[in-house]
């Protein structure tokens, strides 16, 4: 996953946190003026919105890039974006510390046959099978955790004996 897919999906995760908390009044010039948002396709969306959360609700769609028009904002559009809402750290600071602490993983399809990857009907017996197999990983991690701790309590027990 890219760097832009992924700070996309930073705000995706924390959607309803931003529409609930960010202030378009105040951020709107600041976005405009670091290219982030155009000042006259995305401002004129946003200002269609008929509520506070409605006008945060399609900023976020325009930083997310579904309302966007103007691909040409800069290629660190995320980092102006979350400097731009550190300029106020008794609003937003929780906030970002929320962005920032959002992990981003991609599933892992490795051991996934491609047909088993791209289709919209459950399989139980591949679930049950997945299952099984989580419950042996849990078990020999278990086992091998076990073995480690039994190792580290020996060479305390020989330590203080010596």
């Amino acid at each position: 996953m890219d760097r832009d897919s992924a700070d996309a999906t930073r705000l995706r995760v924390n959607r309803i946190s931003l529409i609930q908390q960010i202030d378009t009044r105040e951020l709107i010039p600041k976005l405009i003026r670091t290219h982030i948002i155009s000042a006259d396709h995305d401002v004129q969306y946003i200002n269609q919105g008929t509520s506070r959360i409605d006008r945060a609700r399609r900023l976020i769609d325009c930083l997310l890039g579904e309302e966007n028009e103007n691909v040409n904002r800069p290629v660190n559009w995320y980092l102006l974006f979350r400097s731009i809402l550190l300029e106020n750290p008794s609003v937003y600071t929780d906030l970002v510390r929320a962005l920032d602490t959002t992990k981003i993983q991609t599933p892992d399809v490795s051991n996934c046959k491609s047909s088993q990857v791209f289709t919209d009907q459950p399989n139980s017996s591949q679930s049950d099978e997945h299952q099984e197999s989580n419950k042996q990983d849990s078990f020999d991690q278990t086992e091998e955790q076990r073995m480690n701790n039994s190792k580290i309590i020996n060479n305390i027990q020989n330590q203080i004996k010596n």
